[in-house]
């Protein structure tokens, strides 16, 4: 049996979502979830199936262009810059969610929403 987060990466690598963490100002992880299959959706036997392919090596790599083999989970260190620009892409995302849903998040004296 593989570890959980190995698991969770196999998970999301079949539903083709790719993760991105921040767990602190400038520290993160990027969990890159590409699947090698061309839909995520299917029967249980086209799963099997597309799993069964990647086992056998018929299909590309699910790691990055340019990475080590198989590598699909990176810890990232960000800079101040990205960081702004992070905030900015998330607090539009919540603001867009607060006026979808008619709910406002507290706003955080610095002016950004919190998480």
């Amino acid at each position: 049996s593989e570890p959980p987060e190995q698991s969770f990466v196999d998970f999301c690598t079949l539903a083709k979502i790719s993760i991105f963490i921040m767990d602190e100002r400038f520290h993160g992880y990027y969990l890159h979830c590409r699947s090698p299959h061309q839909y995520a959706d299917g029967s249980m036997i086209e799963l099997l199936d597309m799993l069964q392919k990647e086992e056998s090596g018929l299909v590309v790599d699910r790691s990055l262009e340019n990475a080590p083999p198989d590598v699909q989970s990176f810890e990232i260190f960000a800079s101040a810059e990205f960081r702004l620009a992070f905030d900015k892409v998330y607090n539009n995302l919540l603001l867009t969610t607060a006026v979808i849903t008619g709910s406002v998040p507290p706003i955080e004296q610095s002016g950004g929403y919190q998480r």
